[in-house]
């Protein structure tokens, strides 16, 4: 079973509780939480492809401090 290894580490905590995950958690509503972890770890390793191409079509292309607004 895939377990969240990551879960207390500083630049995971950061990513998600101040930095771009926390805008992304914001912009979509979402509510995350590690409570139904077991339940959803088999997606882990699924393949997203729509936001793979998202991230190669935008993130890949343009400056990244102008994506950030900065």
């Amino acid at each position: 079973m895939i377990q969240p290894r990551f879960k207390d580490a500083p630049h995971f905590r950061n990513f998600w509780e101040h930095g771009n995950g926390r805008q992304l958690i914001e912009l979509s509503g979402a509510e995350v939480s590690f409570k139904d972890f077991e339940k959803f770890a088999s997606f882990f390793y699924h393949v997203d492809e729509t936001g793979d191409q998202v991230v190669k079509d935008v993130y890949l292309t343009k400056n990244f401090m102008k994506l950030q607004g900065k």
